[in-house]
């Protein structure tokens, strides 16, 4: 059988005996192996495994990859709860703020393997059970996530520009958790990001093809730079400068696609230019 995976799914406020957002027995769909990829699972609830519950592992294999498992609860696991011979690789995931059961429970001593996971302020415990002494391995820790907050799920879990697991702030690992940057710069760091950065953006709208124009002023000559696209829900969809630039004018030229080479639907989308501690935001539509 070929290999499953679940992508960019939402499980929210869910509720079951067994993994409130989603239970697995084996693999999804009897496959080999699966994966779950920029999920989120938010205020779910179970007895065992408030986000995930996985039982019979046997000779299956999952994955979680840039996931957000968030506010969830559960009696044992509040965010993940792993049956026996159930060992799951955990990449780039956030486990934070469950409000009862832990971060994750096994029914085996041998469990999960995380690796550039932030476990955070789970109720019950965050590295330990079956996932102590990875907490300080693997690139993992435990911080603030700084979600931005707010009713609508779909932004909720968004970080802030200063976020721990935001991809500029974590080289090592690259963004973390299902959502991208979505709060406003802090206060003050705009206006003052308002005397250089992006001064214009043509077209706007556009149809396939955009150029950004920057300025940079003789003391950020050498700075360290990157200019990113981000849409409406934060997510990053393609990073077209990464590294540092001299002072004067620039122009970067955005085809319309994102980081596969796809093309990016129409829409609303914004280029965030970070140039040492400062930051500067501007919006382009794409027609299609």
């Amino acid at each position: 059988a070929s290999n499953a995976s679940l992508t960019d799914c939402i499980f929210w406020r869910n509720k079951a005996l067994l993994g409130g957002g989603m239970s697995l027995v084996g693999g999804i769909a009897t496959t080999p192996y699966s994966s779950v990829i920029r999920c989120t699972f938010s205020e779910d609830s179970a007895s065992y495994g408030g986000g995930i519950a996985w039982t019979d592992g046997g000779d299956f294999g999952l994955s979680i990859v840039n996931c957000t498992i968030a506010d969830n609860e559960a009696e044992s696991g509040g965010g993940l709860w792993m049956g026996e011979g159930c060992a799951p690789s955990i990449d780039r995931t956030i486990v934070a703020f469950s409000t009862n059961g832990g971060a994750v429970r096994c029914n085996d001593p041998v469990g999960p393997s995380l690796s550039c996971c932030d476990v955070y302020d789970n109720t019950g415990g965050d590295w330990d059970d079956c996932i102590s002494g990875q907490g300080d391995i693997n690139n993992n820790f435990s911080e603030d996530p700084m979600f931005c907050g707010g009713e609508d799920i779909t932004r909720r879990y968004t970080l802030h520009w200063e976020s721990p697991c935001g991809e500029q702030n974590n080289p090592q690992c690259g963004q973390i958790g299902a959502w991208g940057y979505g709060c406003p710069a802090a206060v003050g760091k705009e206006d003052e990001a308002e005397q250089f950065g992006l001064i214009a953006c043509w077209p706007n709208p556009a149809t396939s093809a955009t150029r950004a124009v920057c300025s940079l002023p003789p003391k950020f000559d050498g700075c360290s730079v990157s200019l990113e696209l981000f849409d409406v829900t934060g997510r990053l969809i393609r990073c077209l400068v990464r590294g540092t630039w001299p002072a004067g004018e620039h122009h970067v030229d955005w085809d319309g696609l994102d980081a596969y080479g796809s093309p990016a639907p129409g829409g609303v989308y914004f280029w965030l230019l970070h140039i040492g501690g400062t930051q500067v935001k501007r919006q382009v539509v794409l027609l299609r």
